[in-house]
């Protein structure tokens, strides 16, 4: 349960890293008007949708889904290192094919890591494991935007607010989201792998339904 809660945590906080900043590195840095930078965060959004559902499948397809929470924190180690080279020649389509790949890596490890803490406790914790683990994926949002926002802020201190400034300052957001990460893929590493559950009663799989004997009256005599 706890490694579920830091990989929904970490990947949470990541995810929003990008829904808030990409959009800054295409407004500010690359002068895009706010409603073409709206257009960047489709490829991450579509990734997130596209993780979910394939990881979804894929583990009620095998029984397995360890894997894919590792996959996920790779995939959103490699999208922030790649957002962390961005500079002022970057392309939008790179930018936009790092995003993809940071929500892909996003849906990879929310949903299988949700299904891992529900899988891992009693039938009648259920409730209790979904909403622990979703509140440490909102935790993620609310604390991460605030700590990358400061370091953000920092960066640009006492300079003009110029392309080149901004990008500069956006860099280091992206190395400490690098950090982040990795600590979403040693999360996902300490991952317990269960046998999926084939049963949705409380108290063990749901009987057979039971069939009434048919009678049939005995004749009447004359």
């Amino acid at each position: 349960m706890r490694a579920a809660a830091g990989i929904n945590f970490t990947s949470g906080l990541l995810l929003w890293c990008g829904i808030f900043f990409v959009p800054q590195f295409v407004q500010q840095v690359r002068e895009i008007s706010p409603a073409r930078s709206g257009l960047v965060l489709m490829p991450l959004m579509f990734g997130a949708a596209l993780g979910t559902l394939v990881t979804g499948r894929l583990a009620a397809r095998s029984g397995r889904y360890r894997i894919w929470p590792i996959t996920g924190g790779v995939l959103m180690t490699i999208a922030m290192v790649l957002l962390a080279s961005l500079d002022r020649q970057s392309s939008l389509a790179f930018a936009a094919l790092s995003a993809l790949r940071l929500g892909t890596g996003a849906g990879c490890s929310m949903q299988p890591s949700l299904l891992a803490a529900q899988n891992g406790v009693r039938p009648d914790q259920l409730g209790i494991a979904t909403s622990t683990a979703l509140l440490f994926r909102t935790l993620g949002n609310t604390i991460g935007i605030p700590v990358f926002g400061g370091i953000l802020n920092a960066g640009l201190a006492g300079r003009a607010l110029e392309p080149a400034a901004v990008a500069s300052a956006l860099r280091p957001v992206f190395i400490v989201a690098v950090i982040v990460g990795v600590v979403s893929t040693l999360a996902a590493l300490r991952l317990p792998e269960r046998p999926l559950r084939n049963h949705t009663a409380f108290g063990g799989p749901t009987p057979d339904p039971v069939v009434a004997p048919v009678t049939v009256p005995a004749p009447i005599d004359a």
